[in-house]
């Protein structure tokens, strides 16, 4: 029984060893990593390992931003509990490009580019050497890329608009707060793809627009500097290219023609298949005036010629296109040849002479056109200037341009006159210079000797003659003995004299003070005005005039108002003689008068020269208009200021008598209206009609505008020297009466 039991005890620990041998487990430590962990090594099926293992702990404070262009720098930090422990740092970006790459000692270190701009996620990861599942930790980070440039800043100051065939040129500036160097660009933003220019990259805008670039641009210009980010500037801008009147346009030449006598050549040209207008405006055509041929040109602008009857030979003719605004264009000289029938006839001979072609007639007819006479010169004469305003290079037909007068010698002309003992001296005159007048003058040394006389007398002490010594007597009148005397006589006289300040002191105070304020007044300005008789002298001319602007043609009306304001001027500057306008342009200049009626009188003489040598058509309403203004400049500059009822009004009753077929007529007729109220002192219904004409010229079309674009910009400042004059016409009326009032009280 005994013997079982052992027996039963054996095998159980015999199981139960083989069971645990199984199930053992076998600690060794790792002598080569020395680490604290404890590494269990299954040797058999079902061994398993264990970590016993501290994950480190990431630390991170560097900056969530950075500026571009600058280094970036920081330092990760990491902890671990575990003793002896090696940690190492890794990095990666969740969504952008890598800005870093951390070292594996954590430190962070690099420059953003301006391309890199933006925010970015990245991961940080710090790692200890266990192998473990658990040896690192990890976190998640933002990073903002700032941009650290500013922008630059445009500055276009150029115009926002161009005229046709006319330079446009404009440097546009830019400034960039860092001091960078800058480059431009230019895009146009039109449908049609047209670039009016292209700038450069320093800005400049330089070009010249032509006929078919008239319209509305919209172009966009761009600055950069030398930066990466935030680094341009960029802006919408419009320019309008206005057009301008070009001159007709001729195409081509226009053939030489032959026919027979006695026939028409119908319609052997037509004119607008050779000259064409730019701006599309209707072209007028004219023609010079071959001899012995009636040229006929009909509505389709189609040209007959009609020979005399038996005439031939040969003539020339050419034609010129007419814009509205008066720019021309001429064709070729056309060679016309009228051949004479075969002498089949037995009158043949007749008309034998005729044939040669006119060699003494011109193939162009002058029209002379000849400017006032010039003043009479000594040799009683006096000339004038004649052109020809078809401009054929001749002088056929011209006019005289000389022709006797008399001329009237004055005291002041430098030249000896009949009545004239000398030059500008005796006679009529002061009289001559002479060696026996008592007076020094013409060069001489002394009193009549010297110079041109007889040498003046040297008396030496030695060689005196007791005439000499009579001579000498009156010379000595102060002697030794008086001298005493003059000094207490000066005495006498300076104490009286200061006795007399001191008890006058307030007397003579104030009369300084009057002298100081006349000389203040004599600083100022002077005054160009017109007396009362002389004014109305001109009024009435005027008035005269205005009656025959309906049935008079236009250079003789031109040349008439021409005389009158010359004879204005020549009142109002006080002139010897009437002047030229370049003349008047000068002195008006050169006078010390208010600025604002300084330009409007300058801004006339150049209006009124432009129309007399201008050499362009006129219309009646546009000298109606200037006649006007001129009697409202008569009126700014003359001294009394007199009631409209007082006034000579002239021609009131033209206004309804013009046609106005044209808008630029009525815009004239509306300037003379204004003029008619400022001259009835309703200044404010003046101004209306000048903000009416604000609003209708905006109608007109180019050449019409240039027109009328001086006489309304005249028209407002002769308002504005209107309101001024009554202003101060007010004012020194006041003073008037404050003045009496102070004198009676």
């Amino acid at each position: 029984m005994r013997q079982k039991q052992v027996l039963f005890v054996i095998v159980l620990a015999f199981l139960a060893f083989t069971v645990l041998e199984q199930t053992f487990l076998y600690y060794k430590i790792d002598k080569l990593q020395k680490s604290p962990m404890r590494k269990t090594t299954a040797r058999a099926v079902g061994r398993i390992d264990f970590c016993i293992n501290h994950p480190p702990v990431l630390n991170h404070n560097c900056s969530d931003s950075a500026l571009h262009n600058i280094n970036y720098f920081c330092l990760v930090n990491a902890t671990d509990q575990d003793p002896d422990s090696t940690l190492f740092f890794n990095s990666f970006f969740l969504s952008s490009e890598t800005l870093f790459n951390i070292t594996s000692d954590g430190k962070i270190n690099f420059t953003p580019s301006g391309e890199q701009v933006s925010n970015h996620s990245y991961q940080i990861r710090v790692y200890d050497a266990t192998g473990c599942s658990n040896n690192y930790d990890s976190g998640n980070f933002d990073l903002e890329i700032i941009c650290g440039n500013n922008p630059p800043v445009l500055n276009n100051t150029c115009n926002s608009s161009s005229y046709e065939d006319r330079l446009y040129n404009c440097t546009v500036n830019a400034t960039d707060p860092e001091n960078s160097s800058l480059t431009f660009y230019s895009w146009f933003n039109n449908s049609d793809n047209v670039s009016l220019f292209n700038i450069t990259s320093n800005g400049l805008i330089k070009f010249t627009p032509n006929q078919t670039h008239i319209g509305n641009y919209s172009y966009m210009i761009k600055v950069y500097d030398t930066d990466t980010c935030n680094n341009y500037y960029e802006k919408n801008y419009t320019l309008q290219v206005i057009n301008t009147n070009d001159a007709p346009i001729f195409n081509g030449t226009i053939p030489n023609q032959t026919w027979q006598q006695d026939s028409t050549l119908g319609a052997f040209v037509d004119l607008d298949d050779y000259f064409s207008d730019p701006d599309g405006d209707t072209l007028i055509y004219t023609h010079s005036l071959p001899a012995y041929i009636r040229v006929e040109v009909n509505s389709n602008n189609e040209v007959s010629l009609i020979p005399t009857q038996s005439y031939y030979g040969t003539q020339y003719i050419t034609f010129i296109a007419y814009d509205p605004n008066d720019l021309n264009a001429t064709s070729n000289d056309i060679k016309l040849t009228i051949t004479q029938k075969q002498p089949d006839q037995p009158e043949q001979d007749q008309d034998s002479g005729g044939g040669g072609g006119g060699g003494g007639i011109p193939s162009c007819i002058p029209e002379w056109y000849c400017k006032p006479w010039g003043e009479c010169m000594p040799d009683n004469t006096q000339t004038r200037i004649c052109f020809d305003m078809h401009e054929c290079n001749t002088t056929y037909n011209k006019p005289n341009i000389t022709q006797a007068c008399n001329f009237v010698h004055t005291c002041y002309d430098g030249i000896k006159g009949p009545e004239e003992q000398g030059i500008d001296c005796g006679g009529i005159c002061p009289p001559c210079a002479s060696c026996y007048d008592e007076i020094k003058n013409q060069g001489e040394q002394g009193v009549d000797c010297g110079g041109p006389c007889a040498p003046c007398k040297k008396i030496s002490d030695k060689n005196k003659t007791s005439h000499d010594l009579k001579q000498e007597r009156p010379g000595k009148v102060i002697q030794k003995k008086t001298r005493n005397t003059v000094l207490i006589l000066i005495l006498i006289v300076l104490l009286a004299l200061t006795t007399l300040i001191y008890r006058h002191m307030t007397q003579l105070k104030e009369l300084y003070l009057s002298l100081i304020k006349r000389l203040k007044r004599r600083k100022k300005k002077s005054k160009m005005l017109i007396k009362p008789k002389y004014e109305m002298t001109l009024m009435e001319k005027l008035a005269k005039f205005q009656k025959k602007i309906p049935n008079t043609s236009g250079k003789i009306l031109i040349e008439e108002f021409s005389g009158i304001v010359r004879e204005y001027f020549k009142i109002l500057l006080n002139l010897e003689h009437e002047a030229t306008y370049h003349e008047i342009k000068k002195h008006v200049k050169i006078k010390k008068i208010d600025d604002s009626i300084k330009d409007v009188l300058l801004k006339f003489i150049k209006s009124i020269t432009k129309i007399e040598y201008g050499g362009k058509i006129t219309s009646k309403t546009e000298i109606y208009t200037l006649v006007s203004e001129f009697i409202e400049i008569i009126k700014l500059t003359s001294i009394s200021y007199e009631p409209a009822e007082k006034r000579i009004e002239p021609g009131k009753n033209f206004l309804k008598r013009v046609k106005k077929r044209k808008q630029i007529d009525r815009i004239f007729l509306k300037i003379s209206e204004a003029y008619i109220l400022m001259r009835q002192s309703k200044l404010n219904k003046a101004y209306d009609i000048y903000l009416e004409l604000l609003k209708d010229f905006e109608i007109l079309k180019g050449k019409e505008k240039q027109n009328v674009h001086e006489f309304i910009k005249r028209l407002y400042k002769e308002i504005k020297l209107a309101r001024k004059k009554i202003k101060n016409e007010h004012t020194n009326k006041e003073k008037q009466k404050t003045g009496e009032n102070n004198k009676k009280s």
